[in-house]
């Protein structure tokens, strides 16, 4: 009879063998739509999962998944991106088409504070929409939000932001902002400048976006430097994006919730905002609405540069 350590052993073996031997793989080929021709680099990612590799050479893919049902994203900067969800061991051949048209937005928005009674207006090209899209849907580099609030009497507030996507490699925005409260009825009176730099850590396996903020802030006739960091995600398949940030300015801490998502794909968005400001609060609810211009591009990209 054998020993229990042999037995134990025997099991053991048995049992790394079958995790070894038990993930899905993903293999295949891809190719541009429009001429058949095989893609070389293009991404391949798990959704979700800090899991990616690249197509070789002549465009042929070998992928293990890391989880027993996930979605996997194949994309290319100029192409239109694909997914499959897979259950079990694929071979596919994946066809990525070339983008033919690019988009223009106007976003026009309006919004309410419950907690200051005032009315918010909003006008710009997209900056709070940007993140519900992938970045192959988005076109524009730079984006601009201008904002203006009152309640039609004493109190006012106005803003403006410039933001700059993919300005560096690991980098998704970078912008600034200027906002200037003056709400006489709750005695709150603030003026802001600051710098929001938005990175993706995702290849380390990490879940979302990084977000950094530093600037100054002038609060009740007194001025403080300070930092902020916040985490912030989206869900691509049923467009929300939702975040937060806490950041510190010497005397006082401020505090940053938000939800957004699109109750009309590509057309009208909504946004429910919570700001803490030392003892102050806004809390606002708000649409917008995005008008679309498309127009064909003059030609593809003759080969498209993968990031």
């Amino acid at each position: 009879m054998p020993s229990k350590t042999v037995i134990f052993l025997l099991f053991l073996t048995v049992l790394i063998c079958h995790a070894s031997y038990s993930q899905i793989r993903v293999k295949g080929r891809v190719f541009v739509k429009e001429d058949n021709e095989f893609l070389p680099g293009v991404i391949i990612q798990e959704w979700n999962v800090g899991n990616r590799d690249t197509t070789d050479i002549e465009g042929y893919f070998d992928f293990l998944l890391k989880k027993d049902s996930a979605v996997v994203l194949f994309h290319a900067l100029g192409l239109k991106s694909e997914h499959v969800i897979v259950t079990k061991d694929t071979t596919l051949n994946v066809y990525l088409g070339w983008y033919d048209w690019y988009s223009k937005r106007l976003s026009v928005g309006t919004s309410y504070d419950l907690a200051n009674n005032v009315f918010g207006f909003s006008l710009g090209n997209g900056f709070d929409e940007f993140p519900l899209y992938h970045f192959e849907d988005f076109d524009d580099r730079l984006l601009i939000k201008l904002t203006g609030n009152t309640d039609f009497n004493q109190d006012y507030g106005y803003g403006v932001k410039l933001g700059w996507t993919y300005l560096f490699r690991f980098f998704q925005v970078a912008s600034i902002e200027t906002r200037k409260f003056h709400y006489v009825e709750n005695d709150f009176e603030f003026t802001e400048a600051n710098l929001n730099l938005t990175f993706d850590p995702s290849k380390n396996g990490f879940p979302g976006l990084l977000v950094v903020m530093t600037g100054f802030q002038r609060l009740a006739g007194e001025s403080n430097y300070g930092l902020g960091l916040g985490w912030q995600d989206a869900n691509y398949r049923h467009g929300f994006h939702y975040g937060l940030m806490i950041g510190y300015w010497g005397d006082y801490f401020t505090y940053n919730v938000f939800l957004q998502g699109f109750l009309v794909r590509d057309h009208l968005a909504f946004k429910i905002d919570y700001e803490r400001i030392d003892t102050y609060n806004m809390a606002s609810i708000g649409l917008s609405y995005l008008f679309l211009r498309n127009a064909f591009k003059k030609k593809p990209m003759e080969f498209p540069y993968m990031r």
